[in-house]
């Protein structure tokens, strides 16, 4: 009764929300000044000295997003959008009543800078409301960027792309430049106009504001959100060729295994191809992961695998065309950890890869092929493969197939087919925006008398006072992806989420956003096996970022047999309903000292559980952060008391914003080891990258309590990207 009655005023609130937004402020146009006979080009330092600033009348019509939609800024904006024959460059002026309130912590490359002022800009080259670049600076010239390649949310924050950013700290505000070469954003020559808008974030006052929005019901800047930038004509894309050279030198030492140590120099190269604007061809030889971050560690009490994210940028690299039918996590067709990783998440040596994606016309697709180190006893290399085409038939309507074809654990033959189709109305003029999803999946090959099937649905409805998310996912017991990701089968889950936002207009609170999540599964004949519930009725966040949240937990577990989630204790098989109380605080990152605590308490099957977890993080100057976090759980259940522990420390010192020093240390009482991850690197450009590197993993004795060393590697890697 509470849940219907929590559902019903989220619905009401919605609807008055709706009934008094105002008119919304889209389908601006900007000018972009033609450089290509200017004596003169812009130099890129961030100041905005440059002539050609000065000759041309800024763009000021900005609006707030948030906290008041359609609100007049608290500070004033301006920026200029140039370009010649080969760079697009753009000029910002951020005003400022008091500097002093400028917020610029990242000093760091590439890394997130979601706590600083910060501007950012969208960009659809083609102009086509579905897919575009995202790019980002804050006041110290830091740049960030991502792929959007959904028409309204969709992001790929992983994706790096070669181009240029200063900014300069000044007594009225920030100033910042961008200089983006067009071979960095294929496009299509005989589109003159593009997709664009510009956002920017006043950390200190929690304040969004942005030159063209539908209003919070879609993502301001997603493409279908974009105003319009033009004319854009007679410049050049290159050849479209892009070589990326890498060579790493190592020293790796195993404990166990016949060569337990050896040096290695090993060459690796990434080709990139652009034939047509809107297709890229990719090819990998002897690829090498060992810059990437490593998995946050988590001790999982559930009972099933986690699904963990991607984070090696050759499969991020237009991951974005492999997505399928908006599944989460359980059911996926195409899960790519599953490829160069055995089960512990250890590498495997990857040989060569070979990868397509674009779109031509109304086609999107994207295709992969890999070959690997097979698990399988008997069986030297595996060939895997994955594809996804979808038909873009109206602004609103796709369909869509994916197939994939190889299983790395067994080495036999499996394959994936499916079917999926999409529908939206976002950005079009209606009282009810919302997004849609339906797909079906087969493995095979196909076996007489199994069940190989899965299949779903979901919808969502975005609203800038409330959001509501349905999901439907139906999986078979003998469904078996050999290049997806499934945790459970012989299921039917039902999960629906929702939010409301209510804004104030002035005091220490910006926002009250009460919210829920709910899980219902049984089998597929009816019978029930979990169902999970959380509301969260007190929910507020500061002007600052302060959050604080108060929820309360549901649960109910049916267990056809025993299982131990973790060493030392069983849970029995039965039937199970318990409840427990959460509390979350998390104090602003933008902060010089902010801590994130986290605690559950109350009913664990038939015993007891009390969950803590506390991260603490310390900026002493800007360019040094140390961020130490503590999980413990104390489980007591039928004489059993375990108390599972893991604990973290990373930091991020930029000696300069050229060079970073990255140090990742984590360690849990369950599996008794301990994982050092050291990386300095160098980045001054874009386009060239060092990194040396030291990973230790280390497995604490049982008898005398000492962390012996299992494996260690020592690497320096260089690589250079060349752009014809």
């Amino acid at each position: 009764m509470a849940i219907k009655t929590f559902i019903s005023t989220l619905l009401l609130l919605g609807n008055v929300a709706w009934a008094e937004a105002p008119t919304n402020y889209s389908h601006q146009e900007v000018q972009a000044c033609d450089l290509r006979s200017a004596a003169t080009k812009p130099v890129i330092d961030g100041l905005l000295d440059d002539s050609i600033w000065r000759e041309h009348t800024p763009e000021s019509d900005l609006h707030q997003l948030r906290p008041q939609e359609y609100g007049t800024p608290t500070e004033r904006t301006e920026f200029w959008v140039c370009y010649d024959k080969d760079f697009l460059y753009l000029g910002v002026m951020a005003y400022m009543q008091d500097p002093s309130l400028i917020v610029a912590r990242q000093h760091i490359q590439g890394l997130p800078m979601e706590s600083d002022d910060q501007i950012h800009i969208s960009i659809d080259p083609f102009n086509q409301k579905r897919e575009g670049y995202f790019l980002q600076v804050n006041p110290n010239g830091i740049r960030n960027d991502a792929l959007i390649w959904d028409a309204a949310n969709g992001f790929n924050s992983d994706w790096d792309g070669i181009w240029f950013a200063a900014a300069k700290k000044l007594a009225k505000g920030w100033s910042a430049e961008m200089k983006i070469p067009f071979r960095t954003i294929g496009f299509d020559p005989a589109t003159k106009r593009w997709g664009f808008n510009l956002g920017r974030f006043i950390r200190a006052k929690n304040e969004l504001v942005v030159w063209n929005s539908l209003g919070g019901a879609v993502w301001e800047m997603g493409p279908v959100a974009l105003g319009s930038m033009g004319d854009i004509s007679d410049v050049s894309i290159g050849r479209g060729l892009e070589i990326q050279a890498s060579a790493k030198q190592a020293y790796e030492y195993r404990a166990h295994g016949e060569d337990q140590s050896q040096t290695t120099l090993e060459p690796s190269l990434d080709v990139f191809y652009r034939p047509i604007p809107k297709v890229t061809l990719a090819a990998t030889i002897n690829t090498d992961f060992s810059a990437t971050d490593v998995d946050d560690r988590i001790i999982n009490l559930d009972r099933y695998d986690l699904y963990l994210p991607e984070k090696r940028e050759f499969f991020l690299q237009d991951a974005s065309r492999f997505a399928f039918g908006e599944i989460m996590d359980n059911g996926s067709p195409f899960f790519s950890r599953r490829i160069g990783l055995a089960g512990n998440s250890q590498p495997l040596d990857m040989h060569w890869g070979l990868k397509a994606s674009g779109s031509l016309d109304n086609t999107s697709f994207g295709a992969l092929a890999v070959n690997q180190d097979s698990l399988a006893a008997g069986v030297d290399t595996k060939t895997l493969f994955a594809a996804r085409v979808a038909q873009n038939l109206s602004p609103q309507l796709t369909l869509g197939g994916v197939y994939t074809n190889g299983n790395p654990d067994t080495g036999a033959s499996a394959s994936t087919a499916g079917v999926d189709m999409a529908y939206n109305n976002l950005g079009q003029e209606s009282w009810l925006p919302f997004r849609s999803s339906l797909w079906y999946q087969q493995t095979g090959p196909k076996q007489e008398g199994k069940e190989q099937a899965a299949y779903g649905a979901g919808l969502t409805l975005p609203g800038s006072r409330y959001e509501l998310l349905w999901n439907l996912v139906n999986i078979e017991k003998d469904f078996d992806p050999g290049l997806g990701f499934v945790n459970r089968r012989d299921i039917r889950h039902n999960y629906a989420e929702g939010r409301y936002r209510y804004y104030f207009d002035s005091g220490v609170i910006q926002a009250y956003y009460p919210e829920f999540y709910a899980s219902h599964v049984t089998n597929l004949d009816g019978e029930f096996q979990s169902q999970f519930v959380q509301i969260n009725p007190l929910k507020f966040v500061s002007r600052w970022g302060d959050r604080i949240g108060v929820g309360r937990i549901f649960k109910r577990e049916h267990l056809d047999s025993d299982f131990s989630p973790v060493k030392n204790l069983t849970i029995k098989a039965g039937n199970y309903e318990f409840a427990s109380n959460a509390l979350s605080i998390k104090t602003a990152e933008a902060r010089r000292i902010f801590a994130e605590l986290d605690l559950k308490q109350g009913d664990f099957y038939s015993g007891q559980s009390r969950q803590q977890k506390l991260s603490i993080g310390l900026r002493p100057w800007d360019r040094f952060l140390f961020q130490f976090t503590y999980g413990e759980n104390d489980l007591k259940l039928d004489q059993q008391d375990v108390t599972t522990r893991l604990i973290a420390y990373k930091h991020e010192i930029a000696i300069s914003n050229s060079w970073a020093w990255l140090t990742n240390i984590q360690y849990d009482n369950q599996s008794r080891r301990a994982n050092f991850n050291y990386r300095l690197r160098w980045m001054p450009e874009p386009r060239m990258e060092m990194y040396l590197l030291y990973n230790r993993g280390a497995q604490k004795t049982e008898l005398d309590n000492r962390f012996e060393t299992e494996e260690e590697t020592a690497a320096l890697k260089f690589s250079y990207i060349f752009g014809l």
